[in-house]
């Protein structure tokens, strides 16, 4: 019945039903049930039956299908608009997903090549063009990328395959103009290429170590693996399920078996948005880390180390000074050298989803309530600081009527204070236009 739709229309179809195969068909179930001993024996199983029912509704996108039509559209537009807010700059984050392919046991060579592709990735995006080369027709060929479908997987990582037509649009020309979509495509490209070249070394079960483990991991033997001029025999399904395999371990593409059932749920859509690299990179690199080092083979910890933090360091910095004019964020001009390296462990994900953790209790609770969430304590905390402040003001000026202190009540306006800081934050596009355009406009 599915026969000639696309992805997004067969994953609307699927949400329709998706309450009518969840829950209500486990209630009919135990209806069916006569005997005393059947039904306490089904009481006892199902709580782990709604749990893999659960689990299995998130990972083929229909939980949550009894979502009000009118919360899942606002919940759809403040994603998006949290997107253009925060966003806009995000290539900068990128930049280490090509490392992912050291991490995974390619080289350095092979993750050059990854970041060349991932930048070529970019501009054949922003000029509508696709690449056309060897390296690509294989990564399309194997299903790792998909021309017809250029800005899906960034565009529904940061948001929700539910979006609403217009958000869709809007998402999507974020994504392609921010650079991550046409990065992310060209890194999974490079790495197509790097997971070829390691099933071709590892052929010769070269690390008596740990050769042999590699590929069985990815369901191979070397006798699988057929090599002729050179070139990898991809036309073995075996061959092509490892190499998509490895490059899914290697280049973060978040989905629903990375991340707690409830967070497929669109009426928790506002408070998971922006979690999801978080699991992602828990899930597949740091839990590859913890496996090697559990095999003896401590090079991918070292590795991610040696190469994440610095790489991030060095991203963050250029991100600062290319938003603030050349310089560095005011709130971190007296910051030393240790200070950009915690923030550089944080910000690469090596701390994996305990970050959320040290999060919220280095700013506060709203760091759980999602961006939008965070935004909205956020300003509230502002209007009810600064409005105090205005008060205090007052009552020194009375209580003095120093000229002075009359001044500073007069200038200090709590309310518009506030107003005036909160939408510099809310600015769409915030890391460019509160500095190029609302403070020159305005003024801080």
């Amino acid at each position: 019945m599915y026969a000639g739709m696309t992805a997004d229309k067969i994953k609307e179809k699927l949400h329709e039903k998706g309450y009518r195969y969840g829950g209500v068909q486990i209630d009919h179930i135990r209806a069916e049930l006569t005997t005393p001993e059947a039904k306490q024996k089904f009481a006892d199983f199902e709580p782990q039956l709604r749990r893999t029912v659960r689990a299995i509704m998130a990972m083929e996108g229909t939980l949550g299908a009894d979502v009000n039509p009118a919360l899942r559209k606002l919940s759809s537009t403040l994603i998006v608009y949290e997107n253009l807010r925060l966003l806009s700059m995000s290539l900068f984050s990128q930049v280490i997903d090509p490392l992912g392919v050291l991490v995974r046991g390619g080289t350095f060579d092979d993750a050059f090549t990854t970041f060349k592709t991932g930048i070529q990735g970019t501009v054949a995006a922003w000029r509508g063009k696709p690449i056309e080369n060897s390296m690509w027709n294989d990564a399309m060929k194997l299903g790792i990328i998909d021309a017809g479908n250029m800005v899906n997987s960034q565009g529904n990582a940061y948001a929700s395959v539910y979006l609403g037509k217009t958000a869709q649009r809007i998402n999507d020309t974020l994504f392609r103009v921010n650079g991550v979509e046409g990065f992310s495509q060209g890194t999974r490209v490079g790495a197509t290429q790097a997971a070829i070249n390691f099933l071709k070394y590892h052929s010769t079960l070269p690390d008596k170590q740990h050769s042999e483990r590699w590929l069985a991991e990815l369901n191979l033997k070397a006798s699988d693996i057929t090599v002729v001029d050179g070139k990898l025999d991809l036309n073995n399904p075996k061959i092509q399920q490892a190499v998509f395999r490895w490059v899914e371990t290697a280049i973060l593409r978040p989905n629903a078996a990375m991340r707690p059932a409830w967070a497929s749920d669109p009426h928790f859509a506002l408070i998971f948005h922006m979690k999801q690299f978080t699991y992602a990179m828990q899930k597949v690199l740091l839990e590859r880390v913890h496996n090697e080092a559990k095999h003896g083979n401590l090079d991918p910890g070292i590795t991610m180390v040696l190469t994440y933090v610095p790489a991030m360091m060095a991203a963050d910095f250029l991100r600062g000074l290319a938003a603030n004019g050349g310089e560095e964020p005011p709130w971190k001009r007296k910051w030393s050298a240790g200070d950009y390296l915690v923030e550089g462990v944080q910000r690469a994900g090596l701390l994996g989803v305990p970050q959320l953790a040290l999060d919220t209790a280095k700013w506060g609770p709203g760091e759980l309530a999602g961006p939008f969430g965070e935004q909205v304590l956020r300003t509230a905390g502002r209007f009810t600081k600064d409005i105090k402040k205005d008060y205090r003001l007052d009552d020194v000026a009375a209580q003095t009527g120093k000229v002075k202190d009359v001044q500073a009540a007069e200038d200090f306006v709590g309310v518009t204070h506030a107003a005036k800081k909160s939408l510099r934050d809310a600015m769409p596009i915030n890391s460019l236009t509160k500095r190029y355009v609302f403070d020159e406009v305005v003024g801080r």
